[in-house]
Parts: structure tokens; sequence; C-alpha cells
């Protein structure tokens, strides 16, 4: 027997499914524009920022700016950096000073060199090259990875000092101490 088709039905069908899919598109584009605002107002606590010079470096340390900085060349700042502001669900605020291949082995380290770092961000860790200033902290949880300060750490408070971490490949040439 051979199966006959309802030409009256298969036309309704085909016209469903051609409304289906309209809405279905309709409905995408609205999830992607809305989404597509979602995504660039949390790209300024997701995302990093890739950085070749002192000024975006500042912008990026900034309260506005975002959760890691990575140099991809040495950069020198006149004047001081401020490292502010809270990245939720960030496990500390980075500053990369360093490229990696993709079995994440350091394949060049770069030098930021400024007068002055002022670490006001609750974990805020540097790895994997060298600061060339002195370093104010005035936060918890401040961190060395892998990294090298030419100058001195300042910490404001005790609680703040007795906080800090610093690996066994890490070095600090000058003194470690509370800002008086």
């Amino acid at each position: 027997m051979v199966p006959r088709f309802n030409i009256k039905l298969f036309k309704e069908d085909k016209m469903k499914k051609g409304v289906l899919f309209v809405l279905m598109l309709l409905l995408a584009f609205s999830v992607f524009a809305k989404g597509k605002e979602e995504t660039m107002e949390a790209d300024s606590v997701t995302t990093a920022s890739i950085v070749k010079d002192g000024d975006a470096v500042v912008k990026a340390l900034g309260s506005d700016g975002t959760w890691m900085v990575a140099l991809l060349n040495d950069a020198t700042v006149k004047g001081d950096i401020v490292v502010e502001g809270e990245f939720p669900g960030k496990p500390y605020r980075k500053i990369a000073l360093y490229t990696q291949d993709e079995n994440r082995n350091i394949t060049n380290r770069f030098n930021l060199t400024a007068d002055k770092l002022v670490v006001r961000s609750k974990h805020t860790r540097i790895q994997g090259g060298s600061f060339i200033g002195d370093v104010a902290v005035d936060a918890m949880d401040f961190e060395l990875v892998d990294a090298k300060v030419v100058g001195n750490v300042y910490f404001k408070t005790d609680a703040q000092m007795k906080s800090f971490k610093k690996d066994e490949l890490s070095e600090i040439t000058g003194t470690i101490e509370i800002m008086r």
C-alpha cells in the first residue's frame, strides 16, 4: 500500500514550521541582543586587558578596569599606578608580566616601571615578571608569584603585612615594612 499525503495538512504543517522558525529567530535575536549588552557590561569584570603601554596599564588597573592585566612588552608609567576595584567571583586581581605558550610555560617576562604601585584591591597578585618601583599596599592578601619587585614593599597595617604571600621564586630587592 502506498501512503497518501494530505496536501492541505502538509501545507499547514509547513506553514507552522515556518512561523515557528521565525519566532525562534526573533527570540534568539532578542536574547542575543540582550545578552550582548549584558556581556559588554560583564566584560569589564571578567575579561583580561592585554596591554602594550603605560597608559593602558593605568586604565586597566583602575576601579573601572579588568580583573587581570597582561603585558605584551616592557611598559613604563610616569607617576603612580593605582590598583583599585573589586571583582566578585575572581580569586585575585592579577598583574601578569609575562606571556605563555599553550602549555602555560612562560615564554617572555616583562618589566613594569613606575614611581609607585599603590595596591587597594584585595587579593592583588603580581606574577611572572618584574615591577620596578616601590609598592604601597593598602589591602589584604597581596601576593607575588614568580615575580620580582625592584624596590621596597610598604604595608599600611600589620594585618595586611601578615596576609602577604610570596612564593620561593619571588624576590624583593628592598625592604618590607609597615608605612610610617
